[in-house]
């Protein structure tokens, strides 16, 4: 379904050129779910937006995006953002207008979007995917205004409107990240449900490796651009092979040090780790990185095994 080859990301401003992503590949499948993990800053929503042909002017792709043997451009993005692929933001408050009704606004996005002119027939079927989405009673939930629901009920009616074209690829970007805990499980419970009812392919995109791992098939995990470890999910949880996966399961980043490192990354020369200044296992023999493949588990390290 989806494969990305090769991915390079650069930002230009002026006579300034920073890295944003470099040499990311991955592929999903319909009913799959991938789960790219990593830090605020490590390129994660990047990718999903260079996906969508959403990142702005300054942005340089390159790399091959491959979708449904078709490769993504400027030119044809068109025919998938919002149709065969669809995204869920974090940011799902502003994703709705506050001045209409739920239901005003999924019965119009519907209307403008598919081939489901009478009324009474996208009723039965917002009302179905709505009811897919714990709702109990998707006439209740229509009737009301965004600001009238809760942040995990807002969650889902955005997670409904980005199935209203029964999509083959959704990219839900950190879906959890402004709700508690419960929430948070509930959420991503519906997803892997819808993952099984609709054979759909899931990017998951999230910082909380240990959540997201109950969830998901497969793992990335990106540490300032760069792919350091990627995944079956058995693999990469029982047995992780770079130190920052396993300080990701131990769910104990350093984030004291984030800034240091997004000040660093662009400085990095790709032939060595970037991670060294804070990994425990460096030495001197880590001069030369290697990316390392052991029955399609790859971590990019230079310890000697």
């Amino acid at each position: 379904m989806l494969e990305v080859k090769n991915l390079s990301i650069e930002f230009h401003h002026k006579n300034i050129t920073k890295k944003a992503v470099s040499n990311v590949n991955f592929t999903v499948k319909g009913n799959e779910i991938l789960g790219i993990v990593g830090e605020s800053g490590s390129g994660k929503s990047t990718i999903a937006h260079a996906i969508l042909r959403i990142l702005n002017e300054s942005a340089k792709i390159s790399g091959e995006i491959i979708f449904d043997n078709s490769i993504l451009t400027d030119k044809n993005i068109d025919s998938y953002r919002g149709k065969s692929i669809s995204y869920v933001s974090q940011n799902f408050f502003e994703s709705l207008s506050q001045y209409f009704t739920i239901g005003t606004q999924l019965h119009l996005l519907l209307k403008s979007k598919s081939t489901y002119r009478n009324r009474k027939e996208r009723a039965e079927i917002i009302s179905a995917i709505l009811f897919s989405l714990d709702f109990k009673d998707p006439k209740k939930i229509l009737g009301k205004y965004p600001f009238e629901l809760s942040g995990g009920m807002l969650q889902r009616v955005i997670i409904a409107f980005a199935l209203l074209n029964e999509p083959s690829l959704l990219i839900a970007d950190e879906p959890t990240s402004a709700v508690d805990t419960i929430i948070k499980q509930k959420l991503l419970n519906i997803l892997y449900k819808q993952k099984k009812i609709r054979n759909l392919g899931i990017i998951l995109i999230s910082h909380d490796l240990p959540l997201v791992s109950r969830f998901v098939d497969k793992i990335l995990v990106l540490f300032a651009g760069q792919i350091v470890e990627y995944g079956n999910l058995k693999d990469i949880i029982w047995n992780p092979r770079h130190p920052y996966t396993k300080l990701l399961i131990n769910s104990k980043p350093d984030f004291s040090k984030t800034e240091l490192r997004q000040k660093r990354i662009y400085r990095t020369p790709s032939e060595q780790c970037i991670y060294r200044q804070y990994c425990d296992e460096y030495t001197e023999e880590c001069q030369k990185v290697e990316f390392r493949n052991e029955n399609s588990h790859f971590w990019r390290c230079g310890k000697k095994e």
